[in-house]
């Protein structure tokens, strides 16, 4: 049993640090054109319907549970599958960003212009594709080694009240703090591109919004760090 926890620790820290190579990549990928027809007209990650900020925000909650441990403690079969789904979702959105560009390059193509696929699109596929492999990984390593409650099921469903109540407060602040910060970097002239100054704040606002969610819920929630997040594996 001590063998197999050991190996699954092993995997969950693989599982990290590609977690957080997939979000420098997605990062990365969004501060560069994704499509570009000439100068003054480029597709960027925040154009349109805003797939690069959609797939940044569940990159950076993948990698949030990742660091967490909450998932890979739960006993709740749903919470088990969330970095998968984390994962999968962030690859899906970078893939929507894909088609989004394509569209956008065809139309200009069909009024005469010569538009491109830049490399901005090409590192986010490969992010999302990243962070896809982290999240999987860790789910199914914690399916293996972890089994579900089947005696105490009021317990793991308090578990999992908790542990969504918390990545619900903290996806609203994150979400809230990196369009906060977005807007604001709408705002300010200078040197540097929009796209730039828009992620820069994005990012400084959502990690703004997770140390405020992280400092209510533990005023709120004091004496619950042994259900949230740190769950005892016995048995």
């Amino acid at each position: 049993m001590e063998r197999l926890r050991g190996r699954a620790d092993s995997v969950h820290n693989l599982a990290r640090i590609v977690g957080l190579i997939g979000l420098g990549i997605l990062v990365v990928g969004a501060v560069l054109p994704w499509g570009n027809a000439g100068p003054g007209d480029t597709y960027g990650a925040f154009d349109h319907f805003g797939d690069g900020f959609l797939s940044l925000v569940c990159g950076v909650s993948l990698v949030a549970l990742l660091f967490g441990g909450g998932a890979r403690e739960s006993r709740t079969r749903t919470v088990q599958l969330l970095p998968a789904i984390l994962g999968v979702g962030t690859f899906l959105l970078t893939l929507a960003g894909y088609r989004s560009v394509e569209a956008w390059v065809h139309g200009l193509e069909g009024i005469g212009q010569r538009p491109t696929f830049e490399t901005g699109i090409y590192l986010s596929l490969v992010g999302g594709a990243v962070e896809a492999l982290a999240g999987f990984t860790s789910t199914v390593i914690t399916v293996r080694s972890v089994s579900v409650w089947r005696d105490e099921g009021a317990e793991d469903r308090a578990f999992a009240r908790d542990f969504f109540g918390r990545l619900l407060v903290g996806a609203v602040l994150v979400i809230g703090g990196a369009v906060g910060g977005a807007l604001l970097g709408l705002q300010l002239p200078g040197r540097l591109p929009n796209s730039f100054l828009m992620l820069l704040l994005a990012l400084i606002g959502g990690t703004i919004g997770a140390y405020i969610a992280n400092r209510l819920w533990e005023r709120g929630y004091p004496d619950r760090g042994d259900i949230v997040g740190h769950r005892r594996m016995d048995g």
